[in-house]
């Protein structure tokens, strides 16, 4: 077997075959992809190294995540109206996996992501689509915590960003 980890990671270690290593990075591709840009073996074979993870998986992933989180969020909106403390509860809780999936399309945009975080990569595919990438980093920076903040306005501009990432894929398909 082999040991792999990602550098300064607080992560939870995966334990499968090397055999199922493929099979699984088709049905996690972002996973995988990203475990490829950042572990460090630690003993044993690199099986990590020579594992390839085919593109149209990485699309699929990227389309069928961002769908359920903005039903997730439009359902946190329909329910909670302009009720401050769900929506911003909901969209915090979505933005890590948002800004993962982000990088992922960028991934998907340019072949690679270069060495940066989330929301730098987040904040290129912005500009690449035109979105709004203030509002993205606001939401990473800020976490919402200034009662000032329009919660509802910030809600629904979050929301018509992923459906516009979202619907960018969907004519990739």
């Amino acid at each position: 077997g082999s040991f792999a980890t990602a550098p300064d990671a607080n992560v939870q270690p995966i334990v499968l075959p090397i055999g199922e290593l493929s099979e699984y990075s088709r049905s996690f591709p972002v996973e995988f992809l990203d475990m490829k840009d950042h572990y460090r073996l630690l003993v044993g074979k690199d099986a990590v190294a020579t594992l390839t993870v085919p593109r149209k998986h990485l699309h699929a992933q990227c389309e069928h995540e961002l769908a359920i989180k903005l039903l997730r969020l439009r359902e946190t909106i329909a329910v909670n109206g302009s009720d401050r403390k769900p929506l911003a509860k909901a969209i915090m809780t979505s933005l890590p996996g948002v800004l993962t999936l982000f990088r992922a399309v960028l991934r998907l945009e340019e072949g690679v992501v270069p060495p940066i975080s989330k929301i730098e990569a987040a904040k290129k595919l912005a500009s690449k689509l035109d979105l709004d990438g203030l509002l993205l980093e606001k939401l990473y920076g800020y976490h919402l915590r200034r009662d000032r903040d329009n919660v509802e306005d910030i809600a629904i501009h979050y929301l018509q960003t992923i459906e516009k990432v979202l619907a960018h894929l969907r004519t990739k398909s």
